[in-house]
């Protein structure tokens, strides 16, 4: 009985390669064409293959890909040079120009059953020295991006080596925040570099944009709609090799929507899962109003903040949670989450946010002794091992604001 093939070659090869298979009708099938990884996905879900035949630049092709077709108990075969196949976690690799026998020697010598996980042995993950803190929080607007950039900030002007990383994909916002100009996404860049080959703490370094407390920032997707470029296996290479170029890589993350991820194409859900597994630590962000405590109460309860090493509960005050706001929020968390575990309170000062927001600059540099920023700096100290005494006060050079262009680190 024939073999029933995926082809997901790119349009240099296809022609050639889907000629030599049809001359020889009895041993294979080519049961889909698919254009890009998503239709190629489909078709493996619809059982339309047990082989993908690939190249390692099909539209969309990476090691997420590949991963995902051995889920669906594809095994795959990849055309080209052995570096890009082990790269992308193929089960075996022929020349690009294999001749007719050679091609269908190396379909028929696959093993029975996908390797999985793809590579352990010959793709390793990088260790490094550095603690990667993953902010997450609840659904709507909590403060997780304020909490991402407030800690990141303190730790650099504590002296720590300090990576941002927006890997918020539903609402990218750490660039238009501090008014970098972000035409293109660095963590796209590094996604698809680590998705197609090995990644470098060069690499890392190479995509930085600078603030001047020394903070490097991976700016998020330009587009939202976008998300499909960004991978769990990707992005988790990414992490541990800041990780290796950095002391702390904060990351900011999207609200992880309870259920299950997605099982065919790429997912939100299973990229902040990704980024949740590789932290360190993580900090819970949800608000200090009444809705904000409710969400919060209710993802405690139903176990929907996973890890939660830290809550953070921002914009807290008594025009949203009576006279004595802090002790309002203790009371709520110990009647009904059982207890506050690691908790830190954020004063609201939403003139400082305000004023910092207008300005495209943090509120260490914009209003240094808000309450919101001390509160901030006490938590990063904590972290970072500090004593509790914020930074100083960036100088007038830090004062650039709105619009001051990313610098790429040499």
């Amino acid at each position: 009985m024939p073999v029933p093939l995926l082809i997901a070659i790119d349009a240099e090869h296809e022609r050639r390669v889907v000629e030599l298979l049809a001359a020889r009708p009895g041993e294979v099938l080519v049961g889909r064409r698919p254009a890009d990884e998503v239709e190629l996905l489909s078709a493996a879900a619809a059982g339309h293959g047990s082989i993908a035949l690939i190249t390692p630049y099909f539209p969309g092709m990476t090691r997420d890909v590949v991963m995902q077709l051995h889920a669906h108990g594809v095994r795959v075969l990849c055309l080209g040079a052995a570096a890009g196949a082990r790269a992308l976690g193929a089960d075996a690799v022929v020349p690009v120009d294999a001749a007719a026998d050679d091609l269908l020697a190396a379909l028929h010598d696959l093993p029975p059953d996908p390797v999985l996980p793809p590579m352990p042995a010959s793709r390793p993950r990088p260790q490094g020295p550095g603690r990667i803190l993953a902010v997450s929080g609840t659904a709507g607007a909590p403060g997780r991006t304020s909490v991402a950039i407030g800690v990141a900030e303190e730790l650099a002007l504590s002296g720590h080596r300090t990576i941002l990383i927006d890997a918020d994909l539903a609402a990218p916002s750490v660039a238009p925040v501090l008014g970098l100009l972000d035409e293109a996404s660095a963590l796209a860049a590094l996604c698809r570099l680590a998705g197609r080959e090995r990644l470098t703490p060069g690499d890392v370094a190479g995509h930085l944009a600078f603030l001047d407390s020394g903070v490097g920032v991976v700016s998020g997707l330009a587009r939202p709609e976008r998300w499909p470029d960004i991978g769990p296996a990707a992005i988790g290479e990414v992490l541990a090799v800041a990780a290796c170029e950095a002391a702390f890589v904060v990351v900011d993350t999207a609200h992880r929507r309870p259920g299950p991820a997605e099982t065919v194409g790429p997912s939100r859900e299973a990229v902040t899962d990704a980024v949740l597994e590789a932290a360190d630590e993580t900090l819970y962000v949800a608000g200090g109003e009444v809705l904000g405590m409710q969400r919060l109460i209710l993802a405690l309860a139903a176990d929907e903040s996973p890890r939660a090493d830290r809550l953070v509960v921002t914009r807290v005050r008594a025009s949203a949670a009576g006279r004595d706001p802090e002790r309002s929020i203790v009371h709520a968390l110990e009647r009904y989450a059982g207890g506050t575990g690691a908790l830190r309170l954020v004063p609201d000062d939403r003139q400082a946010y305000d004023a910092a927001l207008l300005a495209g600059q943090t509120l260490a540099e914009c209003r240094p002794r808000s309450p919101a920023r001390l509160a901030l700096a006490s938590l990063a100290a904590e972290i970072g091992g500090q004593d509790g005494i914020p930074g100083q006060r960036p100088g007038r050079r830090a004062r650039q604001g709105r619009g001051r262009r990313m610098q790429l680190s040499p």
